[in-house]
């Protein structure tokens, strides 16, 4: 079983290596740098559950489950169960699922900021820095909104025709005209390291599956149906019947399995 504070902990602190391990570059350039936006220049390969960066391709396959979000999400937030729309929006568009969470943790403040709370707008969609909250886009639900988004940005930033794409589908290339904010690509990828850590398996869970077994095929029902043909290399018109018989997964119940049988049909008189 797995131990969730102590990996809470550990969640935290990998955050926080990560957080000053980015900072590194930009404090040694001097004494007061200005940070600045780094120019994307390539792409990285996602692996689920591997490091996520800002060279980390967006376009790619999370790993991740909807129930597994729900209890990051129930367990961290004062948001509702999201992990359906999360990964729908991941089907839909091809963005990362783990990418989208971490984005609208960021700009929601783990969901708890008014855009977000009174919006439905977890992401700060529209909420232009002269005033946020006014020009932020309204929703009706939640699940809209990350709908929504996830078009835009896929549509806008993660397209080679999209008006503000800049040639790589990454938090890099992304931050150059999503967000004010030069380090707003190092804040999202932190967090999805950080989540990545916080989410619970089905091994943590203590839930192994056997291999499947097939059981041989019992006598069944049977039912007809007509295969109307009147090609010579199909062969001649008949009558099939339908035996089902039965198969299961080791621990499951039997499900139906078809079986074809010929039946002659009688000859018509001409």
């Amino acid at each position: 079983m797995h131990d969730r504070p102590r990996r809470l902990v550990a969640a935290s602190l990998t955050g926080l290596l990560l957080a000053a391990a980015l900072a590194v570059p930009a404090a040694a350039a001097s004494p007061n740098p200005a940070p600045v936006k780094a120019e994307p220049r390539r792409v990285v390969e996602y692996r689920p559950n591997g490091p996520f960066t800002h060279d980390t391709d967006l376009l790619s396959q999370s790993g991740y489950a909807a129930w597994m979000i729900d209890e990051l999400l129930l367990s961290t937030t004062p948001l509702p169960r999201l992990g359906a729309a999360f990964m729908q929006a991941e089907r839909d568009t091809g963005i990362n699922a783990r990418y989208l969470v971490a984005h609208a943790l960021l700009e929601s403040g783990w969901g708890t900021s008014s855009i977000a709370q009174a919006k439905h707008n977890l992401f700060g969609y529209g909420a232009y820095d002269r005033d946020p909250f006014r020009y932020a886009m309204r929703f009706p639900t939640f699940e809209a909104g990350i709908a929504a988004v996830a078009n835009q940005i896929r549509a806008k930033y993660l397209s080679p025709d999209g008006r503000w794409w800049r040639g790589f589908p990454t938090l890099r290339g992304v931050n150059r005209f999503y967000a004010s904010d030069p380090l707003w690509a190092d804040k999202v990828a932190v967090i999805a390291n950080t989540i990545n850590g916080m989410v619970v398996t089905l091994r943590e869970r203590d839930l192994r599956f056997g291999s499947p077994r097939v059981a041989p095929p019992a006598a069944a029902r049977s039912s007809r149906l007509d295969r109307p043909s009147s090609s010579r290399s199909r062969g001649p018109a008949g009558r099939w019947a339908c035996r089902r018989g039965s198969s299961s997964l080791s621990g499951g119940r039997p499900s139906p399995l078809p079986r074809v049988v010929p039946q002659p049909r009688p000859a018509r008189s001409r």
